[in-house]
């Protein structure tokens, strides 16, 4: 189950995704209080993927998600030292489809080993792509789940996800030690996407508990905006992340197939950045 394989999860979400994002659906922004789910629907019900759950394929993909999730029910997420798939990246994938079978059957059996994914969102073997790619993955699952937790795991969450977000924003550059490395579709051309949605899924968050972080979502969610799209400032350039990977004005990749390392990372981001603003991305940033 490799990080850039279509899982069945991956290729219904995908066209669950292209279809809702004709209607960019948007959850309102209000202070503290996030309302939750709103990244890429706000309610599971509304999805005409879901609509259509008794017909073919989407019966299909349902059947291949809680197969998947059934699986990984035997899971021990506490446990650092999985024999197998114990990238932090794998251990996010997992519990996004957790969450989503959750939604799609309301059975609290996986809403709980989805939690306990959350709850351990650090663990994992881990590199600085590796993080990275992680974010949108976890940031899906929480988003999922966050109306089913308590207080308390609620903050714990996300002062993880913050802390993991934090990481990812400052290993961008070596923690501002190395601004002339990019390596757009190995590294940087993934880690963007994923960190513009990390900082959307904690738009609302104020570090209550004075973590010592260096960021906060509004870099996060610059680095997936102006740094991808129009300058990065985190490198010595001037120019945008984008402009190492696609030529601006023809949209074609400078680096041939390439291009497929970060086209899933585009996808998440893309549909879920004009889901949540209502307002389509290849209007605000043409070169999308």
């Amino acid at each position: 189950m490799s990080p850039k394989t279509c899982s069945p999860l991956f290729s219904g979400v995908c066209l669950i995704i292209v279809i809702i994002s004709i209607f960019f659906i948007s959850c309102p922004v209000s202070g503290n209080d996030e309302p939750h789910p709103c990244l890429i629907f706000d309610n599971v019900d509304e999805i005409p993927g879901y609509q259509l759950r008794n017909l073919v394929p989407w019966s299909v993909w349902e059947r291949s998600i809680l197969r998947n999730a059934d699986l990984y029910l035997d899971l021990d997420f506490s446990d650092p030292n999985w024999a197998s798939h114990n990238k932090i990246s794998y251990r996010s994938k997992f519990a996004r489809e957790l969450a989503f079978a959750y939604l799609i059957t309301k059975d609290e059996k996986y809403a709980e080993k989805a939690k306990e994914a959350l709850l351990n969102l650090g663990i994992g073997e881990q590199s600085p792509i590796i993080r990275a790619s992680s974010l949108t993955q976890y940031g899906l699952t929480y988003d999922w789940m966050q109306l089913y937790l308590n207080k308390e795991d609620d903050m714990k969450i996300r002062d993880n996800y913050a802390s993991l977000a934090d990481l990812v924003y400052l290993e961008l550059n070596s923690h501002g030690n190395n601004r002339d490395y990019i390596a757009f579709a190995d590294y940087h051309g993934q880690a963007y996407p994923n960190l513009g949605v990390a900082g959307l899924v904690l738009s609302d968050y104020t570090n209550p508990n004075s973590l010592p972080l260096s960021s906060n979502p509004d870099n996060w969610t610059k680095a997936g905006t102006d740094y991808l799209f129009v300058n990065d400032e985190l490198h010595s350039y001037n120019l945008p992340l984008i402009s190492f990977g696609f030529d601006e004005e023809s949209g074609k990749s400078l680096s041939g197939a390439y291009k497929a390392y970060v086209i899933d990372d585009f996808l998440w981001w893309f549909q879920i950045y004009s889901h949540y603003y209502n307002r389509n991305i290849f209007n605000d940033y043409p070169v999308t």
